[in-house]
């Protein structure tokens, strides 16, 4: 693993007003307006119909074709896509799990599924908690809560697994963690995850497309509320990727860091063809964010 830098403690004022560090725990709670804000731009000319939206369906398209009935989403986070796929669960017969290792993604995953998709969606907490084998009797949260190297824990296989919004590359430091994984600490990972995966079924992944410094500035995009504004730089290092994030409100200027793994779709392609998946090459998903490739890979049967 790679040491990192760590952001300074310090705050500043700038031209936008005060500027300070924002806590993973902060990081978590606007992580929601910064997928709101980025998928926006994915949205079309229907203004009642996110990004979000667009995106879940363009999922839902790709596992009608595929005659998909259980789906695992074991990067869930704050449960997009994955109760958007769920709130179609009765009339579509899909059945989905969700696993993560973030706790406070979690909390907030719990609290939509109490005041946004609730029963009336077909969706509950329980029925989105795998079972766990050997161990009936954890609490719902537990059996959400597995990182990736514990996902043998879970029972059965899926026809369609889900490790997206650029989970992968982050296999150790999406929380502010102190260490990027190695290529191959991330490749075993992978391996993991692919175990889920029911012979003839399906591994949903994304990465990177290029190692390329990117800045993209969502100037006149703003989240939900109508007050925070995006910005987002990615650089790469020798040894790792970093994420600068930052958020504009009225109170000032809130600025995040995040690392990664150097680690492209190629990188993925190759490794689920050494794993012996077939269907490796990366495809255009619609509506997913540019710059990102995604590959649904067949596992052989």
């Amino acid at each position: 693993m790679t040491a990192l830098e760590t952001p300074p403690d310090e705050n500043s004022s700038g031209p936008l007003g005060p500027e300070r560090w924002g806590t993973p725990t902060e990081f978590t709670a606007f992580y929601e307006d910064y997928l709101d804000t980025v998928y926006r731009d994915t949205g079309a000319t229907n203004s009642t119909v996110t990004g979000r939206q667009r995106l879940a369906e363009s999922i839902i398209n790709e596992m009608r074709e595929r005659d998909v009935k259980t789906v695992l989403d074991c990067g869930a986070g704050t449960g997009f896509p994955a109760l958007d796929i769920a709130a179609v669960a009765p009339g579509k017969n899909f059945v989905i799990h969700c696993t993560d290792s973030d706790k406070p993604m979690l909390d907030i995953l719990a609290e939509k599924v109490r005041d946004t998709y609730g029963p009336e969606h077909g969706v509950t907490l329980e029925s989105l908690a795998p079972n766990i084998r050997f161990k009936p009797r954890l609490s719902i949260g537990e059996r959400m809560q597995l990182d990736w190297a514990q996902l043998d824990q879970v029972e059965g296989h899926y026809d369609y697994v889900m490790c997206r919004g650029n989970s992968l590359v982050y296999a150790t430091t999406w929380a502010g963690g102190d260490d990027v994984a190695s290529l191959d600490e991330v490749k075993e990972l992978l391996h993991q995850i692919a175990r889920r995966v029911k012979r003839g079924g399906y591994l949903h992944v994304d990465a990177p497309r290029s190692l390329k410094n990117r800045e993209t500035e969502y100037t006149q995009k703003t989240s939900r509320d109508g007050r925070t504004t995006v910005w987002e730089e990615v650089s790469t290092e020798t040894d790792y990727r970093r994420w600068r994030l930052s958020f504009k409100s009225p109170s000032g200027l809130t600025k995040f860091k995040r690392f990664s793994t150097l680690m492209t779709i190629d990188d993925v392609s190759m490794a689920l063809k050494e794993m012996g998946f077939t269907n490796t090459d990366p495809m255009e998903l619609k509506h997913e964010r540019p710059g990102f490739g995604v590959i649904i890979a067949k596992k052989r049967c």
